[in-house]
């Protein structure tokens, strides 16, 4: 039956894509993060220090699957599986690039009191003088 034949190419073409798209959306998180260089694993390498050991293994089994989808066959055997991966890698690099918006806050405090320091400086010249 030539139709369902087309039919599973044609899924093996959105998961391919759907592939491609979410971890185009991971390269740019990690380029967000302060990542560099051309693939997923350059990017990621950059910034290993803010992740779990174990995050590298996921982050070369997802570049790999990635070039094997562009570069070869687009069939991928267990999509969901690689779907799952893909969301567990957002959540690594969401939970762990957190630390950069504490620096942000903690920059923003800083600035807040000398501004305040300056105010009071002020206020009492204006007071005595």
């Amino acid at each position: 039956m030539w139709f369902v034949r087309i039919r599973k190419e044609r899924r093996a073409y959105y998961d391919a894509a759907e592939v491609v798209r979410r971890t185009a959306r991971i390269e740019s998180k990690l380029e967000t993060c302060g990542g560099s260089g051309n693939g997923i694993y350059e990017k990621y390498k950059r910034l290993a220090h803010f992740f779990p050991p174990e995050t590298e293994e996921k982050i070369i089994e997802l570049g790999t699957i990635r070039n094997r989808v562009v570069h070869g066959n687009p069939k991928i055997e267990n999509p969901r599986t690689v779907f799952k991966l893909c969301k567990e890698l957002e959540k690594v690099i969401d939970r762990n690039t957190k630390p950069k918006k504490r620096l942000l806050f903690f920059k923003s405090f800083a600035v807040m009191t000398v501004l305040l320091a300056v105010a009071v400086g002020i206020w009492e010249i204006y007071r005595y003088g």
